[in-house]
């Protein structure tokens, strides 16, 4: 037995550096090869959640003026009121903001709340959100307000002066995010990158980190 396990422990032998440096480099490859369709595919999921929360932040929009009959926020009296900060309609939404006692003015209608969650500080993509309700500026549509919207892509506004407006802005986001957000809510409008970035529903310009404007109601 002592025989046996002494031969056995001559001819055994570990990697030698070559072999090692070897199989390190296969790993390194395949890691090399994977690691970018992991992370296409967390990128992708959270441009699909992204979409997702549009449509559902549009919805609990259109029941708020179902219910209030206005698409501003609700001031302490009961009035609505523009707020291009864009901090107080994501609190009536979400119930975070209390219907005051009594319910002054337009409160009175309120019977939300009209949308789970609104995370300023942890959207689905980019770095911050909120959700500017302004009166709308007819003209010239640009990449960089968000008072007017050319809807259909031909170049010119499609919102009136005077009308309520909201859009959702979203702070730190990619032009490879907005362009992803840009085919799902506005595939077909915008010929070039221009285009693409200042018409539509979705619009873009990198201050801010990259800010995307979307088009969420008006009246």
């Amino acid at each position: 037995m002592r025989l046996y396990q002494l031969k056995n422990s001559k001819n055994s032998r570990g990697f030698t550096l070559i072999e090692m440096i070897g199989v390190l480099a296969i790993i390194a490859i395949l890691a090399a090869i994977i690691s970018p369709r992991i992370f296409d595919a967390i990128s992708d999921s959270r441009i699909t959640n992204c979409a997702s929360f549009i449509k559902t932040v549009q919805t609990a929009v259109s029941k708020y003026y179902a219910d209030v009959g206005t698409l501003f926020p609700l001031n302490n009296q009961g009035n609505p009121a523009a707020n291009n900060n864009g901090r107080n309609l994501p609190g009536i939404l979400t119930g975070a903001t209390p219907v005051p006692d009594p319910a002054n003015g337009l409160w009175s209608k309120v019977e939300g709340p009209y949308l789970e969650k609104f995370l300023t500080s942890n959207p689905p993509i980019g770095t911050s959100m909120d959700m500017p309700a302004v009166a709308a500026v007819a003209g010239a549509v640009n990449a960089n307000n968000h008072t007017n919207y050319d809807l259909n892509g031909d170049g010119t506004g499609d919102i009136g002066t005077g009308g309520q407006l909201v859009t959702l802005r979203i702070l730190g986001v990619t032009v490879k995010d907005f362009s992803k957000v840009d085919n799902i809510l506005d595939e077909g409008i915008g010929s070039t990158d221009a285009e693409k970035q200042t018409r539509g529903k979705v619009k873009w310009v990198t201050a801010g980190g990259g800010t995307m404007r979307v088009y969420i109601a008006d009246k």
